[in-house]
C-alpha cells in the first residue's frame, strides 16, 4: 500500500467516525488527510509541467573518436525543492561518457544516469562528454527522471521529452594510389573548368549569336570582319568515376558467417573516396547494391559540390539494416553505356559471376579498378583481359 492510498484509508475511517459520533473536530481531521492524498496525487500529475530539461552540443556532425561536449540542464519551476532526482537516458554501446556519475551496459545499450538536487525556483547544470566509436546516427526522443514525491512515497518515475541527434560519419582511411585516365572520349588533356569557358583548345570564331558572353567576344576579329564574332573552343576530356560499393549480407546461414565488419570497411572506403573526389574536384557517381526506397540499388546523380558531398557522406553514416541486392545488376546496367567509363568497385568478395562482369566491362574498353576491402586496409586488385578482342583497347590496373 502507498503512503497516498495509506492517506485515503486513514482520512475515511476519521470521517466515518466522525459521522457516527458527530464531532467537528474528527471531520476535520480526516478531511485534512483526504485533502493531503488528492494533493499528493495532483502534485504527481502537475510536476512533469514544473521541470524543463535542454540538452546543447558543441557540435552536431562529427567524424567517430570526436569528443563531444554536452551542457545539460534541469530547471526546477516549483516551490518546493527536488532532492535525489535521477536522470537516465540510453545511448548505443560504442558511445563513451565521460564524468557521469554512473554508466552500465544491458543489452547492447549504454544507460547513463545523471543525480541532481533541485533546490526551489532554480536550475542546475551538468557537463559531460560523448565520444562515439564508429559511425550512425545517435538520437534521444525522452529522458526517465525520478525523483522522490511528497512524504517520501514511492518513487515518482517521469518521462519528460528531450529532442537531440548527433550524425556520426564513416571512419576515413588511407586509399591507395591509382590512376583511371579519361572518361570521355572527346579530348585529349583533363579540365577542372566549365566545358563551355575552357579556354585551352580555341576552335575558331564565328558570327555573334544573342544570348552569346560577353567575353567570348573575339574584338580583334570584329574589328577586322566589321561585325561581332565569337570565339569557339574545343571540347575537353572531363572525369567522371562511377565508384560501386559492394555490401554483403549482415548474415549468411549457409556459410555461418556475420559480414558486419567487411561492410563497415567498405563504406569506410566508399567514405574516403568521396573525401578523395571531394579534395580533387572530381565528379562522380555512387552505386550501392542495397534496396532504396523501392528500387533494387542506390544510385546517387553525379556532382561534385559541397552538397553532393555531405549527401553521400550522410547517407554512408545512416546505411543501417539494409536488403543487399545482386552487384551484377549494377555492374550490367553499366555495360550499357557507349562511352568509356571509369569504374571503381570497392568489394570484400568477388564471385565468379562478378569477375565475368568485370571481364565484360574490360572488353568494352572501360576502367575498372577494383580495392579490396575484405583486410583492415584496402588493397588493389589486379583486372587483366585474358582474350583481348582484336582492334580493343582495354586498361589493367
Amino acid at each position: 500500500m502507498s503512503r497516498r492510498q495509506g492517506l485515503q484509508l486513514l482520512g475515511s475511517l476519521i470521517l466515518l467516525f466522525g459521522f457516527v459520533s458527530g464531532s467537528w473536530f474528527l471531520w476535520l481531521f480526516g478531511g485534512f488527510f483526504l485533502f493531503m492524498a488528492f494533493f499528493m496525487q495532483w502534485w504527481q500529475r502537475r510536476l512533469p509541467r514544473l521541470l524543463t530539461l535542454s540538452w546543447e552540443a558543441d557540435s552536431s556532425k562529427v567524424m567517430p573518436h570526436t569528443p563531444v561536449h554536452i551542457r545539460f540542464t534541469v530547471v526546477n519551476h516549483s516551490w518546493l525543492p527536488l532532492p535525489c532526482t535521477r536522470c537516465t537516458f540510453s545511448l548505443p554501446e560504442h558511445v563513451r561518457v565521460e564524468e557521469v556519475d554512473e554508466q552500465t551496459i544491458i543489452n547492447k545499450r549504454s544507460y547513463v544516469r545523471l543525480w541532481f538536487n533541485l533546490p526551489r525556483r532554480s536550475k542546475v547544470v551538468r557537463n559531460f562528454t560523448l565520444i562515439p566509436q564508429s559511425r550512425g546516427l545517435i538520437w534521444l526522443s525522452d529522458v526517465q527522471l525520478v525523483t522522490l514525491p511528497l512524504f517520501l512515497d514511492d518513487a515518482c518515475e517521469l518521462s519528460l521529452p528531450l529532442p537531440f541527434h548527433l550524425l556520426v560519419y564513416p571512419r576515413i582511411q588511407a586509399v591507395p594510389a591509382f590512376q583511371l585516365g579519361d572518361s570521355q572520349p572527346t579530348g585529349r588533356h583533363l579540365s577542372r573548368q566549365r566545358v563551355e569557358e575552357d579556354h585551352t583548345f580555341l576552335r575558331g570564331v564565328r558570327p555573334y549569336v544573342a544570348g552569346d558572353r560577353l567575353k567570348h567576344i573575339d574584338w580583334k576579329a570584329s574589328a577586322k570582319t566589321g561585325s561581332l564574332q565569337t570565339r569557339q573552343y574545343e571540347y575537353t576530356a572531363q572525369p567522371n568515376w562511377k565508384v560501386i560499393g559492394h555490401i554483403l549480407p549482415s548474415y549468411e546461414p549457409l556459410q555461418h558467417r556475420h559480414n558486419d565488419e567487411q561492410n563497415e570497411q567498405t563504406i569506410s572506403i566508399l567514405a574516403s573516396l568521396a573525401v578523395k573526389c571531394r579534395r580533387e574536384a572530381l565528379a562522380y557517381e555512387l552505386f550501392i547494391n542495397v534496396r532504396y526506397r523501392g528500387k533494387d540499388g542506390y544510385h546517387l546523380a553525379k556532382g561534385s559540390g559541397k552538397s553532393h558531398h555531405l549527401q553521400v557522406m550522410t547517407h554512408l553514416a545512416r546505411l543501417h539494416y539494409y536488403i543487399p541486392t545482386p552487384i551484377v545488376t549494377v555492374l550490367r546496367r553499366l555495360e550499357q553505356s557507349r562511352d568509356r567509363q571509369a569504374i571503381v568497385l570497392v568489394s570484400p568478395r568477388l564471385d565468379d559471376d562478378v569477375e565475368e562482369a568485370v571481364k565484360r566491362l574490360l572488353q568494352r574498353g572501360h576502367h575498372v579498378t577494383i580495392i579490396d576491402s575484405s583486410a583492415e586496409t584496402a588493397q588493389l586488385r589486379r583486372t587483366e583481359l585474358h582474350k583481348q578482342p582484336k582492334g580493343d583497347r582495354s586498361y589493367a590496373q
